[in-house]
């Protein structure tokens, strides 16, 4: 069985400590990142997760709805029989009113 797979939302100081709990602490891999400023984004992805490859399709998204709609079209892409990278659960690493909505998307 392959680990769990986990996005955090927010690459700042509290989703670095996210992570490296994650890393620590569990056999789950951080898989993808959702993070709005670029700079950010791309260090926490260096850090966390292609740390020894080139970064790929869904491990880095400019905000949380992005990583919702691309997890929306991997399920469809899923059933309809084609290959598509393994599904990611949300860790949100800030707090928002919008949470409530995240884990409700599919």
């Amino acid at each position: 069985m392959s680990p769990p797979r986990v996005i955090i939302i927010g690459g700042g100081s509290r989703g670095k400590v996210y992570a490296k709990s994650i890393q620590i602490c569990t056999s789950a891999v951080v898989a993808a990142v959702a993070e709005p400023v670029p700079y950010k984004r791309q260090f926490f992805a260096k850090s966390f997760i292609h740390t020894h490859t080139p970064p790929a399709a869904g491990q880095q998204f400019a905000h949380w709805d992005e990583f919702v709609a691309w997890e929306s079209d991997r399920r469809k892409r899923e059933a309809a029989g084609e290959p598509v990278p393994l599904a990611s659960i949300l860790l949100s690493s800030v707090y928002s009113t919008r949470t409530t909505e995240m884990s409700s998307s599919p």
